[in-house]
Order: C-alpha cells, then structure tokens, then sequence
C-alpha cells in the first residue's frame, strides 16, 4: 500500500527501512498493482540514507542477491525430496518441513492402517477420484456407491484426499490457494457440503479427515443405491490444477458393540459478508419427541416465522442418544478496512444452544443453555499457518501467516459439538419420562469482530486494489444420533430452511463473479478478481 501511495505521489523508486526485530526480505507485489522498482533495506543502510536526506543528490547503487536455493532433503523412506521455496537463506526456514515430514509419517502410518483394514473386512474403502487419471481445474462430478449401510455396521467415516502436482513438480500445480469443496446431492437435486480443503500455492498436499457426522448426507442414494459427488473449487479462473485422488474409508463396528452412529445430518445456517451478518437471523428450533406420539405442543404454523427461524421436528424413538451440530466456518476478504477482515482477523463465532423439557401439558420442567464459542486467535499473525504442522511447508506467496479457520495448502476439519443435555432429557429422549415429554432445542448463531457486530473501519492507506470484502464461509448441520436399529424419523420440516450450499463454491459460481465485480467496482478496478498481495517469485520484482 505505501508503494503504491508513493507511485501515485509520482516517485520513481521507492525504498522501505526494515526494523531491528524484522530482517530483510521479498518484496512482494504483482507487476500490474505497482509498475515503479520497490526495494527493502536494512536499518543501517536506513540511517545512512536519512543522514543524506538533506543533500541535493544521492546516489543508491544496487546489486543483485540470490534467492535462497533450492534444498533437497532425504526423508525417512531415503527419497530425495524438494522442500519447496524458502522465504530466507537460514536452515531456521528448514523447520518447518522437519515437522511436516514426521506428520507425514503419522499419516502414511493410518492410511497403512486402514488399507489393511480393508484386507480384513474392517474397513471399505470406495475410490472415487485417481490421481493417475483425474486432473481438476476447478470442477469434477462422479457417481459413487458407498456400498455400505450406516444403520448395519459402520462406526467412522474418513475422508481422504490427495493433490499431487503434475510431473511431480510443484511449480505444475495450482499457483493460487483455493477452496476446494467436496458435495454430496440428494436426489432431489439438493447439494451439501460434506468437507473443505485449501489449496496450497504451487504445492501438493494430503489430508485425512474424520467425516462421520457427515456420513447420513453421503448415504442419501437414488434408486440404483448410487450418490453423485462433485469436487469444486470457487474459480475456474485458473490455468493449472492437480491430480487428485479422493477415499471414503469406512471403518466397520467387528465387534458388534452396535455403538450409536449419525442417521440425520440437517441443513442449518450458511454464511454471507461480515458487514450486517447478525441483521440476517440464524435460529432454529427442534422438537424431539418420542415414538409414536400423537401430536406436538407446539403449532408448526406458528413457528415459521419471518425473521428466517427453521423450526424442524423428530419424531424420536426410544433409543435416540444425542444430538450434535457440525460446522464448517472460514474467514475470507482482505484489504478492504483497517482489520484486514475476514481473512487476517479474529472472529467470534457463537452457538447458542437452549434445551428445554417439557410435560404433557406443556409445562417447563427444565431448561439447560450450552454456549459453543469459535475464534481464530492465529489470524494475522506472521507464523500462524507456518507453525500448524498439518499445513504444506515452503510454499510460495504468504503461505506461513495465519488466517481464520484456515490455511493455504491444509484441510477444514469440521467442528463437531454435542449437546450436553442433562439426566432427565436423555431419559425424555429414551422415553423413561412417560408419554407426552418433549425436548425443544433452540440453536441461534452470531458472528462478531471484538465482541460486537462487525463494521468496518476504512482507511484509504489500508485499502488494497486487489482485496474484496469481509466474508464469512459457514455451513452448519444439526445431526440426530441413534442405535442403528433404531433411527428417528423426521416428521416435519420448515419449507424455509436453508439449503448448506457454499457461498465460494463453483456451485454458486454466479454469486461469488458478482461479489468480484462489487468489489472490483468499489476500487475502480476494472475485471480485477480477488487474490493475494503475493505471487509466485517469477513474477516478483525482487531486491
């Protein structure tokens, strides 16, 4: 930003002074944002240029640097491997890769677990996509069957994705980070995202998460017992991808414990910009009642309300466990205000939950409030991604500063919370209260910046042309836990509930080219799409 301040001030050059704490670096910046040389210098060299400010001329002389070289490390199965691109010439940027590769290790260690499960029955393993022939850009569509039943035997579901660069070089792989989404449809068309990933900068990556809250949404098959899956990114802008390889790995209950499993996973709320987030009301109401109950205490005709309230009911059979909410949130959008919002600041993300059991003439026997609080306190910080041993070492760009909920290059875990209802609900819930007992389950959810609803402070010297509005990526479920012989049954569903279809997905891919060309607008930038302040060093102008 001062650059380019100072560009439009008319200088030809311009110089940036380091600190003691910060040393010498790239500067980094796309050749279209800021056409005059930029440079960074040290503190001394600073001192000596400011005791020559008052002169009529001075002169600067450069001389070119190298970049820090390529390093090859041998791992722990004696291959020769590229660690990828460090930031400075010091074995301190080595670390980090030293980490990835003994979580490297940990992960080759379950997938070898789980193949050999596969061998023993414990475990089918479906492949969907195969990196020596799938290649994705931005979009993908296939027709899977799981070949397994969640209500027989199946405990956990894994889902395992690997990016592999083309050639096996890394600069053949996407240059840019983006969101990489995995969908399940319903065969009423309806689309549900059942996990996300980021991709690194020009990096490959290898990711194992536990999707088994997820598993009703991907079991709901048409009539040749088959699940259409797609893989997407947010732009098909892009001109290079990777190969992909995408496991379901379903871990199979041997010993016929019958432990409880997810049979409902139900839309709750999706995300939008920060700015005015709260004035769109999240709440949803469910009414859990037992088996074969002759009607609800509470009218649904007065529960669908216009303030977008989602009331759903179940009808629960006496064998209903719990319940939990899953939730996949990021930030997204940068320069645009002072915070750096959503990308670089940390946001608040809020469930509340209000549990309440009622009698046979609607009385309130008890009520318990759990309250589920999500932050990104790494957000914005220098080593935030960097220092997550999950997240794909050296790459290019900002790759190693924090972000909120994610990180260039690593996988969105969901996060999974269970309600904690009290002794007296679960026995309502397992039908020990008698008939007429209901749970009600009130669920409202907020998004603040410092504790407060998020506006944005703008500063014209922190306003960047390539950056775009705070936005907030939320997809959220309800899951209904049961024993498998026993699933609940839902009886009613609010019309108005929303449909988890993400903002940034290719899905909605109209959306997010009108988002670009608001913000394009906002800062007379013409066509400009929304990426990073940092490319690829071949197409840095560099000290």
């Amino acid at each position: 930003t001062k650059f380019l301040a100072a560009q439009s001030a008319g200088a030809r050059a311009a110089l940036m002074v380091t600190d003691e704490k910060q040393p010498v670096s790239s500067v980094h910046f796309s050749d279209d944002a800021c056409t005059i040389p930029a440079f960074m210098v040290s503190p001394a060299v600073g001192k000596k240029l400011k005791q020559a400010a008052n002169v009529e001329t001075a002169r600067v002389a450069l001389a070119p640097a190298s970049r820090p070289p390529n390093v090859l490390v041998i791992d722990g199965k004696q291959r020769l491997r590229d660690i990828g691109h460090l930031r400075f010439p010091s074995l301190a940027e080595t670390v980090p890769t030293a980490r990835y590769l003994e979580y490297e290790d940990a992960l080759a260690a379950q997938i070898a677990e789980l193949k050999a499960g596969s061998a023993t029955g414990k475990v089918t393993t479906v492949n969907v996509f195969d990196a020596d022939k799938d290649f994705i850009l931005w979009n993908m569509t296939t027709m899977v069957n799981p070949m397994v039943d969640s209500k027989k035997n199946v405990n956990k579901m894994l889902i395992e994705l690997e990016l592999v660069c083309p050639g096996r070089e890394r600069r053949q792989c996407g240059e840019w980070d983006r969101v990489l989404s995995l969908y399940s449809q319903f065969p009423n068309q309806e689309n549900r995202e059942i996990c996300r990933f980021v991709t690194g900068y020009s990096s490959p990556g290898h990711y194992l998460i536990d999707a088994t809250t997820m598993l009703p949404n991907l079991l709901s098959t048409n009539e040749a017992g088959e699940t259409r899956i797609t893989l997407a990114t947010e732009a098909d802008w892009a001109t290079i991808g990777h190969n992909v390889t995408l496991n379901f790995h379903f871990v199979h209950d041997t010993e016929g414990q019958g432990s409880p499993v997810p049979h409902e996973s139900l839309p709750l709320f999706t995300g939008g910009e920060l700015e005015g987030y709260n004035a769109h009301v999240r709440n949803a109401k469910l009414i859990l009642r037992q088996a074969n109950a002759a009607g609800s205490q509470v009218p649904m005709e007065s529960e669908v309300r216009s303030d977008m309230a989602e009331p759903v009911t179940y009808m629960v059979d006496g064998q209903t466990v719990n319940m939990s909410v899953t939730t996949f949130t990021t930030g997204h959008g940068w320069g645009s205000d002072v915070a750096d919002c959503a990308e670089y600041c940390n946001t608040e993300h809020t469930m509340e939950i209000t549990m309440k059991l009622k009698g046979p003439e609607n009385e309130e026997i008890q009520s318990h409030v759990q309250v589920d609080t999500l932050s990104f306190p790494s957000a914005g910080t220098e080593l935030g991604c960097a220092s997550n041993v999950e997240v794909t070492p050296n790459q290019y760009g900002t790759w190693h500063e924090g972000r909120a909920g994610w990180c260039p290059g690593w996988a969105v875990r969901p996060r999974v919370t269970f309600l904690e209802f009290p002794p007296s609900m679960l026995m309502a819930l397992s039908g020990e209260q008698g008939d007429g007992h209901e749970v009600h389950v009130d669920i409202k959810y907020r998004a603040t910046f410092d504790g407060k609803d998020y506006k944005p402070t703008v500063d014209p010297a922190h306003v960047n042309a390539m950056g775009f509005n705070a936005t907030i990526n939320h997809v959220s479920y309800v899951d209904i836990w049961a024993n498998r012989d026993a699933p609940p049954k839902v009886v009613f569903k609010s019309t108005r509930a929303v449909k988890p279809t993400s903002i940034f997905s290719s899905l909605n891919r109209k959306k997010m080219v009108q988002l670009w060309e608001k913000n394009a607008q906002r800062r007379h930038v013409p066509g400009r799409k929304p990426r990073h302040h940092d490319s690829r060093p071949e197409m840095l102008s560099t000290l």
